[in-house]
């Protein structure tokens, strides 16, 4: 029981610290997920949008995906792909939304969007 009661504490917190329009929750913060997918040899693509590139994470487009919801494209040697979602924090860091796609195709947080989307109108 003190496990569940953790594991929902925590999911509160890493959610209320999550910038953006719908407070999704956080996986873990980007600067870290980065170095380990760089000590595996994941190389990470540029943004090709000048515009909306990260000032400091030259491979995250910024609000590609929702307000305050961006991604982050990456490679490995055999060329397998990861696309990430990221959510902007407060300090100039991003936070790792925990859902992402191997090598293309639609994410789940996408179909969420599209969905909030179509019932707004």
């Amino acid at each position: 029981m003190k496990k569940i009661i953790f594991a929902a504490i925590s999911v509160i917190g890493m959610a209320s610290i999550a910038s953006g329009a719908y407070a999704l929750p956080c996986a873990e913060r980007y600067s870290s997920y980065r170095q380990r997918l760089i000590n595996e040899r994941y190389q990470p693509l540029d943004c090709l949008n000048k515009e909306i590139t990260d000032e400091i994470f030259k491979e995250i487009c910024k609000g590609t995906i929702g307000k305050g919801i961006g991604h982050t494209d990456w490679v490995n040697r055999d060329y397998n792909t990861i696309r990430m979602s990221v959510t902007a924090l407060t300090d100039g860091d991003h936070c790792v939304v925990p859902d992402y796609t191997w090598s293309g195709g639609t994410t789940r947080l996408q179909k969420i969007l599209k969905k909030l989307e179509e019932q707004s109108d």
